[in-house]
């Protein structure tokens, strides 16, 4: 139990040195709030996979992740984390970040299976982000899709992004594993399909509990 609680403890601080040093890139180096938010979208969700291989219980996984979203609340009344807030849209994404890694440590616990939490980890810290800096970066170049009148905030570049990425992290993530390669083709392309279609209809950053969670279900349903 105090080995557990000091590893909560610790990880506790590097959230907190993650944000601290966000706050030093966006003030004193002037980088766009934008940036530092996918910066540290990255680093948050993939360091969380530390938890799968140091904590056993998800009652404390849980008791990290409070505290992570009550920091984060707090600093959003007052103002604190102007390198991951001050983006020019309306966004509760940083805020599901951490009820996603707790149901996904959950699940991932409940049926001891680790595929559970890192493939759809891997897609909400890498085909997230990189999804959206290629749609703020290519913005003028590439369309916003549109389904007959309807046009969704998001561009074929950065949709298409997520896809391949997805499929990509599916594949390599699969096989490591030892799944059968009929196996991994099917689920690979079913998760990054149903991850991207997911994505797309997910308004003001909800897609930070969306995707992770349906592909998540997903890979309940083809696995189990």
């Amino acid at each position: 139990m105090i080995r557990q609680l000091i590893i909560i403890t610790l990880l506790l601080f590097g959230v907190s040195g993650i944000l601290i040093g966000l706050e030093i890139l966006h003030k004193k180096f002037a980088i766009n709030p934008e940036y530092t938010r996918k910066l540290g979208h990255v680093i948050g969700t993939l360091a969380s996979l530390i938890l799968l291989y140091t904590i056993d219980s998800h009652w404390y996984v849980l008791g990290l992740e409070l505290s992570i979203f009550f920091i984060l609340f707090i600093g959003k009344l007052k103002g604190t984390f102007k390198a991951i807030e001050n983006v020019n849209r309306k966004s509760s994404g940083s805020y599901l970040f951490p009820v996603s890694i707790y149901i996904l440590f959950l699940v991932s616990s409940k049926f001891q299976n680790n595929l559970f939490f890192i493939l759809p980890i891997f897609l909400l810290g890498i085909s997230d982000p990189l999804a959206g800096l290629v749609g703020i970066l290519f913005k003028a170049k590439s369309r916003k899709i549109k389904l007959f009148s309807f046009a969704f905030n998001k561009t074929i570049l950065g949709s298409t992004t997520f896809f391949v990425s997805s499929l990509i992290l599916s594949l390599i993530t699969l096989f490591a594993i030892g799944f059968s390669w009929q196996q991994v083709i099917l689920i690979s392309v079913l998760v990054s399909s149903v991850s991207t279609l997911t994505e797309l209809v997910s308004p003001k950053g909800i897609d930070n509990l969306t995707v992770p969670l349906v592909s998540l279900i997903v890979l309940l349903i083809t696995i189990q």
